[in-house]
């Protein structure tokens, strides 16, 4: 008797089928507070890869870095360069590894662009939780 009385929120479930890609995943459609964040995080993002790949081809850093390559490691973008040498590029250490010898350092002139892209990210995982909620 009562189920019959419910009734489908074809506005709810289109918001919810649109906002919630997966389990893990929310769109940028979910609000636009989150698309906006996400805009500044890829905008950011790119910029600070484009300077990391200066630093990691030019002939002057190739004799201080262990590999030539671009890596995450805690959400920031850092360059492996080797211990012996990591006085030549002024940064954050954020992880050092003994055995090779090899620390992973955000390079000190990105280093504020690279924690400003972490702080960003901060808030659209806090964005994502108020999505959801919103859609309660």
């Amino acid at each position: 008797m009562y189920f019959q009385q419910i009734t489908t929120n074809k506005y709810l479930e289109e918001r919810i089928f649109t906002s919630i890609l997966s389990k893990d995943e929310i769109a940028d459609a979910a609000s636009s507070e989150l698309a906006s964040i996400r805009r500044r995080i890829r905008q950011q993002s790119a910029k600070i890869r484009e300077s990391l790949q200066k630093i990691i081809t030019s002939p002057s850093y190739a004799k201080i870095l262990q590999e030539p390559i671009v890596t995450i490691r805690s959400d920031r973008f850092v360059v492996p360069v080797k211990a012996e040498c990591k006085s030549q590029l002024p940064g954050l250490c954020t992880m050092s590894r003994p055995p090779a010898a090899r620390i992973s350092l955000n390079p000190c002139p990105l280093s504020t662009a690279i924690t400003n892209c972490a702080t960003v990210y901060g808030r659209a995982q806090g964005d994502r939780a108020h999505s959801c909620r919103a859609l309660r």
